[in-house]
């Protein structure tokens, strides 16, 4: 059996391996992937899982006269969240950076935004916003009223694929 190098997969990717192994007659395959996640097959040659944490894989291969070889290898469960909020919009209704919008991957939700003003008054607040939407998002109103030229504050809560939530927040410069 030859080693299996470590490797890298995006979190809520599937992996699947497949060993190199020169053996001739009955083989068995006991995979043990207990610290990364639940393997489909844990008996086949083939590995399938999906990885939700770092962790080591061991793969002990044994033929039919008892003799066995076993190999380890890494995967390293890339959780690549970045959540993006323009540092300026100009809600001037051109059609171009017109609202304060959020981007960010398929599988990041945002549980709430705050935007306030330099006073630290909330201008804006808003629930589950929607996201990687150009048109949608904060108008640079309150009230119903244009705010002037200045620079805001905002604090979102993103809530990862994996469960886990930050806290994140930036400024903003509204230009009329």
């Amino acid at each position: 059996i030859d080693k299996i190098q470590d490797m890298s997969v995006e979190y809520g990717k599937n992996l699947e391996v497949t060993p190199n192994i020169a053996l001739n007659g009955q083989v068995s395959y006991k995979w043990n992937t207990i610290n990364v996640a639940k393997a489909v097959c844990d008996t086949c040659l083939r590995l399938d899982l999906t990885p939700q944490q770092d962790g080591y894989v061991w793969l002990l291969v044994t033929d039919e006269n008892g003799c066995y070889k076993e190999v380890k290898f890494f995967i390293d469960v890339i959780k690549d969240y970045k959540v993006f909020v323009p540092t300026a919009f100009s809600p001037n209704n051109d059609g171009v950076n017109d609202y304060l919008s959020i981007f960010a991957k398929d599988g990041i939700q945002v549980a709430e935004i705050k935007v306030f003003d330099q006073w630290g008054e909330l201008v804006y607040s808003v629930d589950k916003p929607e996201m990687n939407q150009e048109s949608k998002g904060w108008d640079g109103s309150f009230y119903g009223r244009p705010m002037n030229t200045g620079v805001f504050v905002w604090v979102l809560k993103a809530i990862y694929p994996d469960g886990s939530e930050e806290i994140l927040s930036g400024e903003t410069t509204l230009i009329r």
